[in-house]
């Protein structure tokens, strides 16, 4: 199934519900109406389109970027489970950025493959994760050894983070030490 800017299409011989056909066009986005109904073994290509699961769980083969595009998984609580297999191998077909919008965390897993393997350290420099449908940067991709993807806050964000915690630490010292004086005072 390929994703385009302006329209997806699916491959020869497949329409989007997995019925056997002439190749259909789409819109420019793709939205899974149903769970599993795209071919377990089926490619995507995402060439600057959007791919909505709409509160579906979806398992589909390798995935290529072409252009920048993104993976919606809409603002509901309903579970999204996204599932590509392992698409290190198209490493050199990637151009662009994979943007993951209304990210939940564990509500919307997104998985390449079952293993850490499934995309190179390069692709997952190319994917941003959102909270909200483009805003909200939670930090880029990082992949755990069951083959999800999840952001990993910018250095920045952690050093913030940090720096704050430190602060609140020190006034909250401050502010003890104040008040073991000011007894040890009024004990005299």
């Amino acid at each position: 199934m390929r994703i385009l800017g302006g329209r997806s299409e699916s491959p020869r011989g497949k329409t989007p519900r997995g019925r056997q056909g002439s190749p259909s066009l789409r819109y420019r986005s793709r939205m899974v109406r149903a769970g599993d109904r795209i071919r377990d073994a089926a490619g995507v290509t995402l060439a600057g389109g959007t791919f909505q699961t709409a509160g579906h769980s979806e398992t589909v083969g390798a995935l290529t970027l072409s252009l920048s595009s993104i993976i919606d998984f809409g603002a509901g609580l309903d579970p999204n489970a996204l599932t590509f297999a392992n698409s290190s191998a198209l490493e050199a077909n990637w151009t662009g950025t994979l943007s993951i919008y209304n990210w939940a965390g564990s509500i919307d897993p997104l998985f390449f493959s079952s293993d850490a393997n499934g995309l190179t350290v390069n692709q997952l420099a190319q994917i941003s994760f959102y909270s909200g449908p483009g805003s909200g940067f939670l930090g880029t991709g990082a992949i755990l050894g069951t083959g999800e993807i999840v952001p990993v806050p910018e250095p920045s964000a952690v050093f913030g983070a940090v720096g704050l915690l430190g602060l609140v630490g020190w006034r909250e010292r401050r502010k003890a030490a104040r008040a073991r004086q000011a007894e040890r005072c009024r004990q005299r």
